[in-house]
């Protein structure tokens, strides 16, 4: 949960994409 909510706080569009 940690990595999903620091992805997408700083690129939320590299959440989705990873």
């Amino acid at each position: 949960v940690f990595v999903f909510v620091a992805a997408e706080y700083e690129t939320p569009q590299n959440s989705l994409n990873q």
